[in-house]
């Protein structure tokens, strides 16, 4: 589920791109009014996906800061971080 919520916000343009594509009548009358008035949407679910992205990798910094002070990373060298990406959530 976390892969395809990524996704969800180019389907969605996608989905509104095709919809006008292949809609009768083209960019004209309420399709136009429609199209426009849903194109807001794609931007607001990217920032929602880019949010939650960013919050992440800043608890992941922090995360990473605390076990540097700490010393659990003496020994790790470079592949502490990539141990650290992996188990996201």
């Amino acid at each position: 589920m976390e892969t395809i919520r990524i996704f969800f916000p180019a389907v969605f343009c996608a989905f509104l791109s095709l919809m006008m594509v292949f809609r009768p009548g083209g960019l004209s009358g309420s399709g136009l009014s429609i199209y426009l008035l849903n194109l807001p949407m794609c931007f607001l679910f990217t920032g929602f996906v880019m949010t939650r992205m960013h919050r992440e990798v800043k608890a992941l910094r922090q995360r990473l800061a605390v076990l540097e002070a700490s010393g659990a990373g003496q020994g790790m060298g470079a592949t502490l971080p990539v141990q650290i990406r992996a188990t996201g959530r």
